[in-house]
């Protein structure tokens, strides 16, 4: 009897429970957090001016004259020899008719001696030209060789093919413009245009060297262990491209002008390490210093157009944040909840393309959660706007307002959200939409 009395109450108690949750879940509702991306333009850091709507770049290399004057000099040498040619034909061919003239000369009293000689020898016995040949370890007389003089030719000019020194490339400074210099959201054309220009120096890089590192290496073998030495071999150096960067506007000139601080420092680049001593000394070190001065110009123009976009570029960019809708249980509607949703939805995804009918779909979704928060019913769960949709509503209101340009409606969202107990997730979402907002705000104050 005791027993059937404990167990009908325990099955009252878990009844009771079971009704409680189903009660409260009738009357709950569902917050459903979405992630959303949408792409949005954004204002420069600085005005170029409302009347500035294109951009000119170049580039220029602050060395071209020496390449220019290299180029001048190879050339008036050429020509000075063109000039002199015929003249050192000329004397050529009358130094050769003169060392003729002498070798003829020469020639003949070779001759003359060779016929004395031979003919005093002609007059001796058998007897004194076999002593002579004895004594002297000479026989009958040898004429004495003039060798002939050498014509010489004078090579005739080649025109030169001018090469400058490696670390003074001449570049195709316009297709350099055309394909590293770029200001978003203008349109690259020369009427009344702000002007971009790169200023490139000599590429400066300390001579390459191969360099040795020994490394204590263990190989096993059989269960034992070894310790060695192996010796690993890699090529370093040093460079920097220096490069200056200007921004001229019509009616107000110069607003930027300055050289990269980054750029006149030397970068350390060191090969792959190998334990392959003739590959590492085999390399083609020009190449590999090539390959650095490639890569080094086309890093060092993408760090100025993306610095300069930043400050003066019109850009499209890509929001990736959070959105909360309701899913609605029991007697609550939410209807006007979705609707603000999804006008909201519907406004980002049309900030780009119609900007204006974007607006006033968010002004509708605003004033929709607006109405909805005036709800708002503190501790009670059952309410149709209980602690989680206010909470959830002042979110995206917070969202709403910054893309609204209602800074201080923001941050007043903001602050009204960390009286609701947020989560970490969302905490951390509010601090990175507060960095947003207060980055938008100024450069949205910088474009009035």
């Amino acid at each position: 009897m005791i027993y059937l009395c404990i167990n009908y109450l325990i099955m009252r108690k878990i009844l009771l429970l079971l009704l409680t949750f189903v009660s409260a879940n009738v009357m709950a509702q569902k917050v459903l957090d979405e992630d959303v991306k949408f792409n949005y333009t954004r204002l420069p850091e600085e005005s170029l001016g409302k009347a500035i709507a294109n951009y000119q770049s170049a580039v220029m290399l602050t060395y071209s004259n020496y390449n220019v004057s290299d180029k001048a000099s190879a050339e008036a040498k050429y020509e000075q020899e063109v000039k002199d040619y015929p003249q050192k034909v000329k004397d050529a061919d009358a130094k050769y008719a003169a060392d003729m003239k002498e070798w003829q000369r020469e020639d003949s009293i070779a001759e003359a001696d060779y016929q004395k000689d031979l003919a005093d020898w002609n007059k001796k016995s058998a007897m004194e030209k076999l002593a002579a040949k004895t004594m002297n370890n000479e026989g009958k007389p040898v004429r004495r060789n003039v060798p002939k003089p050498y014509k010489s030719v004078p090579f005739e000019p080649q025109k030169p093919n001018f090469t400058p020194s490696p670390n003074r490339p001449d570049y195709d400074v316009k297709q350099l413009a055309s394909t590293y210099l770029i200001l978003q959201g203008f349109k690259n054309s020369p009427e009344n245009a702000a002007q971009i220009t790169v200023s490139i120096d000599s590429f400066d890089c300390i001579k390459p060297e191969l360099k040795t590192e020994t490394r204590q290496m263990i190989s096993s073998s059989n269960g034992h262990s070894n310790s060695y030495n192996a010796n690993y071999y890699h090529w370093e150096t040093s460079y920097k491209l220096p490069m200056t960067a200007k921004v001229e506007v019509p009616g107000k000139g110069v607003i930027f002008n300055q050289g990269i601080e980054k750029f006149n420092t030397y970068s350390v680049d060191k090969t792959q390490p190998t334990d392959d001593y003739n590959s590492s000394h085999n390399m083609d070190v020009n190449a590999y210093v090539k390959n650095l001065q490639d890569k080094c110009l086309s890093g060092n123009l993408k760090y100025i157009n993306d610095m300069l976009n930043e400050k003066y570029g019109i850009m499209q960019m890509q929001r990736k944040t959070v959105m909360y809708h309701i899913k609605p249980k029991g007697d609550n509607n939410y209807d006007d909840y979705e609707k603000a949703y999804q006008d909201a939805l519907s406004a980002y995804n049309t900030f780009v393309t119609d900007p204006q009918n974007a607006k006033i779909k968010l002004k509708n979704s605003i004033d929709a959660w607006e109405k909805i928060v005036a709800e708002y019913q503190p501790g009670n769960k059952k309410a149709r706007v209980n602690d989680d949709v206010c909470l959830v509503t002042r979110l995206n209101l917070a969202e709403a307002y910054m893309w609204s340009d209602n800074y201080e409606k923001t941050e007043d969202e903001l602050v009204k959200t960390s009286s609701l107990d947020p989560s970490h997730k969302q905490k951390k979402w509010m601090e990175e939409l507060r960095t947003l907002s207060a980055e938008q705000q100024k450069r949205f104050e910088a474009n009035k």
